[in-house]
């Protein structure tokens, strides 16, 4: 079974090698656990030294993001037309790299954007190839340093879940004011954005995009309880019998990185 991630708070580590996370199905599904990232041992019950207050790692904080030279650009087409993305590499080089690979392996193609909540975000990156699943899934990169980003309407950025988590799935915000939950999202070193949507895309394209499925529940289910297999159906059906059951929600046909060079002049 596919391991579908969400963003849920987790906490830093102390030097210890236990991590928290939160079960994600099954009988103790939405029950925090601690593991062992070098022998994998998982526990229910807190080990002792590990402490709550360790903290994302920290590099040179950035005053003003949007003056950062862009280091090059993806056009990603979907459903609901053509959006463009600017990456920055000295926002998050390490997640801005994982992103290149996925799109370079074609892995953001016949995507499902199963998590799109009105007024928070758009979440994606499960695929019906399970070797492929299993091979980024299994493969999480380590935390970017903090530059002090915070994650608002049109940027995009892994969902992780917990530290040196991130590894497929990402989103985009599509909050619009500091009264939403844009106060709490890249704070985690697993929540650095790595770019953003260019304007006209943002406002025509991302969010234009299908919301009426609702949120997820740490157990992987839908709000929606029509939804409740969704990532099952994913592994099963792949997008013809998803776009078949869940007629509405908005896919990524595919994505293409746009070096600095050819995207000068060009009109997207």
């Amino acid at each position: 079974m596919m391991r579908l991630l969400l963003l849920v708070a987790c906490c830093s580590l102390a030097a210890a090698e236990w991590r928290e996370a939160t079960a994600k199905t099954g009988k103790h599904a939405g029950r925090p656990y601690y593991w062992d990232t070098e022998t994998k041992e998982r526990r229910w019950d807190r080990p002792e030294g590990f402490s709550d207050d360790a903290g994302a790692p920290q590099g040179a904080q950035i005053a003003d993001e949007l003056a950062e030279p862009i280091t090059g650009y993806a056009q990603c087409s979907t459903t609901k037309g053509e959006f463009v993305l600017a990456l920055y590499e000295s926002w998050a080089p390490r997640g801005v790299a994982r992103f290149k690979e996925l799109v370079q392996a074609e892995f953001l193609t016949d995507v499902a954007v199963f998590r799109c909540v009105k007024g928070f975000m758009c979440q994606f990156g499960i695929v019906a190839d399970n070797d492929a699943m299993m091979k980024w899934d299994g493969s999480p990169i380590k935390d970017d340093p903090n530059v002090g980003i915070r994650v608002k309407r049109g940027y995009i950025a892994f969902a992780g879940s917990g530290p040196n988590s991130r590894a497929a799935q990402m989103f985009i915000a599509n909050h619009h004011g500091a009264e939403t939950k844009e106060n709490t999202l890249g704070d985690a070193a697993w929540e650095v954005p790595f770019g953003r949507v260019l304007d006209p895309s943002m406002d025509d394209v991302v969010g234009s995009w299908f919301t009426g499925y609702g949120d997820v529940y740490a157990g992987g289910a839908m709000s929606d309880p029509n939804l409740a297999k969704f990532d099952t159906a994913i592994l099963e059906k792949g997008r013809e019998g998803i776009e078949n059951t869940y007629g509405d929600l908005t896919f990524i046909n595919s994505c293409k990185l746009v070096s600095v060079k050819q995207f000068e002049g060009s009109e997207l």
